[in-house]
């Protein structure tokens, strides 16, 4: 609903009609809405202040949404790759049992494109049986273990050019207390990875000129949070991993018909929040489905374009978080106190 209002006191189309009717519409139109304005609390002018101040606000709002939907295509004019025809791409999913990545294969499988699904755990049944989908047992975590399934990938399917890294894991442990081989985990599932597959992939969607990657970071690249250090940090080094992607998909290997796009989740409901939903309820934080945030990325792949994607897209909230690193350090200190208990020990 907030999304909702803000779209439309946003809205300069909306906005500045309004302004016209007040200031310059058909003079019968005008004088009645001005006689009804006058006869409110808020008399003649206050309205038409604001709505002028809206105006602004949702031109600059649409100048940014512009400029931003340009970079996202790498600044291009227009495309510059070859034409996507779904039924002959190839898409790889890290992670490919859980249930985001379930969410979100349905949705792709739907266009009749082939998926790898790349985990050291078969996905579900209903997903197994989808004729256009493939199960590789891959560690993720082993580069050597990432070549040879790449490999195999490759001579079984084609030359991937989607690839979408979500597998993701994290440990509950204060720093002091979380043994190496926990630490060592996340930071290779998490991020590691991102190094061993794009070395595997994308070679090939540079030579047939079109390509998406997905880093599924989350809205723990930009906070704190007691217990989870090793999750947020993976996080943010994964949102620094997508902006240093991007740059040298642009400027050193000359592709920008390759989209970038990064995933910043909130709270997902997932076999690996579930031991956490109760603090995370009584913090008064929503939980999402796996299917929403699972279909909201399949939808960001099929725009054919490259973003930067917050969940819950209604989320106003989550939208402003993006800016924390660039607050003051008391505002910045007060959110990520919000989630002090969120981790017990």
């Amino acid at each position: 609903m907030a999304g909702l209002i803000a779209g439309t006191a946003l809205d300069p189309l909306i906005t500045g009609s309004l302004l016209w009717l007040v200031t310059r519409g058909p003079e019968k139109v005008r004088a009645r809405i001005i006689e009804r304005l006058a006869a409110s609390p808020f008399g003649v002018e206050g309205p038409k202040k604001i709505l002028k101040v809206l105006v602004v606000i949702g031109v600059i709002r649409r100048v940014n949404q512009i400029l931003n939907n340009w970079s996202y295509r790498n600044w291009q004019v227009s495309y510059s790759g070859r034409p996507w025809i779904w039924r002959d791409e190839v898409a790889v999913v890290t992670g490919g049992s859980g249930g985001i990545a379930s969410a979100m294969t349905r949705k792709l499988a739907a266009t009749g494109m082939k998926i790898a699904l790349l985990d050291l755990q078969a996905p579900p049944a209903d997903i197994a049986a989808l004729s256009n989908v493939h199960f590789y047992h891959c560690n993720i975590t082993s580069s050597a273990s990432v070549h040879e399934v790449a490999a195999a990938v490759r001579k079984d399917l084609g030359v991937p050019t989607i690839l979408v890294n979500n597998a993701g894991t994290g440990a509950p442990y204060t720093i002091i207390d979380i043994p190496d081989e926990a630490l060592e985990t996340t930071f290779h599932v998490n991020l590691m990875s991102h190094w061993y597959t794009v070395r595997e992939f994308l070679p090939g969607m540079i030579k047939a000129r079109k390509g998406h990657v997905v880093t599924v970071a989350s809205m723990a690249s930009y906070v704190g949070v007691a217990g989870m250090a090793d999750y947020c940090s993976t996080k943010a080094g994964a949102l620094s991993f997508h902006e240093t992607l991007t740059q040298e998909i642009r400027h050193r290997y000359n592709a920008p018909f390759i989209s970038t796009t990064a995933v910043h989740p909130h709270w997902v409901k997932t076999a690996m929040t579930a031991p956490l939903e109760s603090n995370i309820r009584k913090k008064g934080d929503g939980m999402m489905t796996a299917e929403y945030a699972g279909g909201e990325i399949a939808a960001a792949i099929l725009s054919k374009q490259g973003g930067h994607l917050i969940l819950p897209r209604s989320s106003i909230a989550m939208r402003l978080g993006t800016a924390l690193r660039g607050m003051p350090s008391w505002i910045n200190s007060a959110v990520n106190d919000g989630g002090k208990d969120i981790i017990r020990f």
